[in-house]
């Protein structure tokens, strides 16, 4: 046809363009079509297109075919374009329609590329593998496009590849991250990146939001969760298989009995489940991190999903504030003998990540308080330095209003310290009466001076009629009048449930050096001192002398008298059960291959609370919310004067969820009670709108 076009050149510039007539090509290309390709029902043109997509179909089972020939014929159908030649205006130009290859070519392409794409997902599905199914798209996506590169026109591509797309991956690809044995969770736990990888990438091809990939993540987060608990669960039993040997009463018919073993089912055992779920979450968490990183390309959606996943299952566990921070707690106390100062770094910044996923950070507040003035007052961190670093950790994370009475307690140890070498000064140059008291042995006093503003101890005023023995009674005494003098007009509140003493003991001519609780201190020195009246003592007796709280005095006798390593009084009858009418003596026999001795208090320890203690400190938390909810209103609507009830929810919402999360329905209780207190009003026009009465 170029040839002929050539030799009819000036028929084509002059009389057809005259005219307005098909060019002699366009005309010979649209008789070709009518004489040939569409001749007799287009029986010739079909019968091609049958054998151009044989052709194809081939290619994509791996055959070597011509693919030149495919590319021309392709061409030549493009070339074929059907012609509209207006009637009512000859000078008219003539209109050219759909050409054939759009007409016929592309549909009978479409519909059976998708037939071929559904016969290979039934083929990759019958292998219940994802790692086959995933590799195999990838390929065949790699093929196919190559395939749509090389012969099919631009305008086909996107239309073939969103089918391929739609068959392959968002049809069946959600269904295939839910296989159990080979799907999602399992790449997961075998940190099989590249197959995530893969995954992410044909995700990518269909939604940028990566919705089907979150939905699974998410439920996979929740199983792996529930899975962790068990973990942690099984992880601890394991531990405690080991069995303690319990003393049994001394009479005839029990002492013929073996000792009876009995499980270590304690607080303590729950107080390591907290620790080990801490531990268990972290790694958990830094699974994730590496996915993240080495397969999902570090995606800001997938990033928030993920942590949004962590902060539900985390906060779905009622006692996460608790477990974090005995968490804290346990590796700082570690510290002070195992722990590396590095280690301690590590677990410090490793509490902070869990830190950020709570939600009630004022519940965390309360129970690190606590535990972080237990550890200072019995001095159980390797260093101050550690404890700041926390502190300022979690200043950076949350602001200085958080931190505030932690940073106050550490100001009352630092003074107490300061105080305590003053006074220690003062009676070493002025007062020979302490030393008489001991026999000429020498007494020492730190007294740790704590303000109620920043500490979480109340002030226990019952504690005043505990009785000292005079070697305290004396030092006490004197630091009292000695603190008087620098701070007139200010008077002290002793708390010996939260002191430590150091004794010097003689036992069978060995010296030890024992630290024990002010508590037990106060027995053994009121009741088994060199001066002490008699030597032996029944548990009313000793209540009597020395007005210790019963329970306190329960616990102290235990640790002094039941406990193996620390029995320095010897129980009748012996049995863990402390019993009005028992009888204390020294222990004659104790012995112990060292000579500085730590008597651990029973249950004194940082534990997980108990259901009534946690009501209690739920209880205060709730008292402290309410005050803390009632002062964000009056604030908010102090300074805007006026505001519709949901801006106000809003805005007090604002302001604490650093803390916590009021819930809508907490705050309406909060407007009313206030209302009836008269800081605010509702508005006579409309009752959805709060007035500042001032």
């Amino acid at each position: 046809m170029r040839m002929i076009s050539d030799v009819l050149m000036y028929l084509d510039r002059v009389y057809a363009r005259e005219y307005h007539l098909p060019l002699i090509y366009d005309l010979g290309l649209n008789v070709f079509r009518d004489s040939l390709i569409k001749y007799n029902n287009n029986e010739i043109g079909l019968k091609v297109i049958e054998i151009i997509i044989q052709y194809i179909n081939k290619s994509r089972h791996g055959e070597i075919i011509d693919k030149f020939i495919i590319k021309a014929v392709i061409y030549m159908f493009e070339s074929l374009t059907e012609t509209i030649t207006p009637e009512t205006n000859v000078n008219s130009t003539t209109v050219y329609g759909e050409n054939y290859y759009m007409r016929y070519f592309e549909p009978k392409l479409l519909a059976s590329s998708h037939s071929y794409f559904q016969d290979k997902v039934l083929d990759l599905l019958s292998y219940h593998s994802g790692t086959i199914y995933i590799q195999s798209v990838l390929q065949l996506i790699k093929d196919e496009e190559a395939r749509i590169q090389l012969y099919l026109p631009d305008h086909t591509s996107p239309r073939l590849i969103d089918l391929m797309d739609t068959d392959l991956i968002t049809t069946n690809l959600e269904s295939i991250m839910k296989l159990e044995n080979d799907g999602l969770k399992s790449w997961i736990s075998d940190d099989n990146y590249t197959i995530m990888s893969s995954l992410f990438k044909l995700i990518s091809r269909v939604d940028s939001n990566h919705e089907m990939l979150k939905r699974q993540l998410r439920n996979i987060i929740t199983q792996n969760g529930e899975e962790m608990n068990e973990k942690t669960k099984l992880e601890l039993e394991s531990k405690s298989t080991e069995e303690e040997m319990v003393p049994v009463p001394t009479n005839e018919e029990t002492s013929k009995k073996s000792n009876i073993p009995k499980k270590k089912q304690t607080r303590e055992n729950v107080t390591q489940y907290a620790i080990k779920w801490i531990q268990n979450f972290l790694q958990m968490k830094a699974k994730y991190d590496l996915i993240i990183k080495n397969s999902f390309e570090n995606d800001a959606g997938l990033v928030r999903e993920i942590e949004s996943s962590f902060a539900i299952f985390l906060n779905s566990n009622n006692r996460i504030a608790e477990y974090i921070s005995l968490y804290i707690d346990d590796g700082i106390k570690k510290s002070f003998k195992t722990l590396s100062q590095e280690d301690v770094e590590k677990i410090l910044d490793q509490s902070i990540i869990v830190f950020r996923f709570l939600k009630d950070k004022d519940v965390f507040e309360k129970y690190s308080k606590n535990h972080m003035a237990r550890r200072l007052l019995q001095q159980k961190s390797m260093s101050n330095d550690i404890e700041m670093n926390m502190i300022t950790k979690l200043k950076q994370e949350i602001g200085s209003s958080f931190t505030s009475k932690f940073e106050g307690m550490f100001k009352d140890i630092k003074i107490s310290q300061e105080l305590s070498s003053e006074f220690k000064n003062t009676i070493s140059l002025v007062d020979k009466s302490i030393k008489e008291v001991n026999g000429g042995r020498k007494l020492d006093l730190d007294a740790s001076i704590i303000t109620t503003t920043f500490w979480p101890m109340p002030l226990n005023k019952s504690l005043d009629i505990v009785q000292y023995p005079k070697e305290l009674q004396i030092l006490k005494d004197k630091f009292d009048g000695f603190y008087k003098s620098k701070h007139n007009g200010r008077n002290l509140t002793w708390s010996p449930n939260f002191g430590t003493v150091d004794i010097r003991m003689h036992y069978n001519k060995k010296s030890y050096e024992v630290n024990m609780s002010t508590y037990a201190a106060i027995i053994i020195l009121s009741c088994f001192g060199d001066d002490c009246e008699k030597q032996e003592y029944t548990f009313d007796e000793i209540f009597e002398i020395t007005q210790i709280p019963k329970p306190d005095l329960v616990r102290h006798l235990q640790s002094i008298s039941v406990a193996s390593r620390s029995r320095l009084l010897k129980k009748t009858p012996m049995s863990k059960e402390i019993n009005p009418n028992d009888v204390f003596t020294i222990n004659e026999q104790f012995k112990s291959p060292q000579t500085k001795i730590k008597v651990l208090t029973v249950s004194s320890g940082s534990k997980l609370e108990d259901d009534s203690q946690r009501s209690e400190t739920m209880e205060q938390i709730n008292k402290s919310r309410i005050i803390e909810t009632e002062a964000a209103i009056v604030r908010t609507m102090k300074a805007r004067r006026e505001l519709k009830h949901q801006e106000l929810v809003n805005e007090v919402i604002k302001q604490l969820i650093s803390r916590f999360k009021p819930q809508p329905s907490f705050i309406k209780h909060r407007i009313e009670e206030l209302i009836e207190k008269e800081y605010l009003k509702r508005n006579d026009d409309d009752l959805n709108v709060y007035t500042y009465l001032a």
